[in-house]
């Protein structure tokens, strides 16, 4: 009776010891896993963790900054390229209005001569064309602009120069609207002839 009793006093209590056994292995297992200081990791996890947020957070906002400042800053370039755009195209409509009357001005320059060139006598001293010309600018006194002029009226040659008498010269210019004598003064009768003597012989 006795034995029975210790049996099943026995039968009852091995559970428990089970139990205890457990948590206590448990326990140990606990420790030697995360160690005597697992509650300062935690809090220290958990705070760096909060920091990382915090960084984050900070450089989201910074990052938001930074993008509407660029955003600003597009704005005004494209402002600033409609505005210069503007104003080019505004340049260029004026460069070609005065091109036109450049233009305007030169085409009646050109016939303003042209109709004088009837009162000279080219049967005299000599007709020439433009395939023939000669480098009138080697006269000292000729520029780039009278040169023009003189072609204009029909004058392309040292020959035709030097073939000027008083009555030529007097209507030559009065036709380019040079200077009254400029042409007597600078000789270009005497010049054309020695140009022409020097190229043609």
């Amino acid at each position: 009776m006795a034995f029975l009793i210790f049996c099943c006093s026995w039968a009852c209590c091995l559970p428990l010891l089970l139990c205890f056994l457990g948590a206590t292995l448990l326990g140990w297992l606990l420790r030697q896993f995360f160690g005597t200081d697992w509650k300062q990791k935690y809090f220290d996890t958990h705070s760096s963790l909060e920091t990382t947020t915090s960084n984050f957070n900070k450089f989201k906002l910074d990052a938001e900054a930074n993008i509407s400042d660029l955003e600003a800053q597009l704005q005004r370039c494209r402002n600033n390229y409609i505005d210069l755009e503007a104003k080019y195209n505004k340049h260029m409509a004026e460069c070609s209005d005065n091109v036109v009357q450049d233009a305007s001005a030169k085409d009646a320059v050109k016939l303003r001569i042209q109709e004088k060139a009837k009162h000279i006598d080219f049967g005299r001293i000599g007709i020439a064309t433009a395939d023939a010309k000669d480098d009138l600018k080697l006269v000292v006194g000729i520029g780039p602009f009278i040169e023009e002029k003189l072609n204009y009226l029909g004058i392309y040659t040292f020959k035709q120069i030097a073939n000027f008498n008083e009555h030529d010269i007097e209507k030559v210019n009065d036709a380019i609207e040079f200077f009254p004598g400029r042409i007597l003064r600078d000789n270009w009768v005497g010049q054309s002839e020695q140009l022409h003597k020097e190229k043609y012989g």
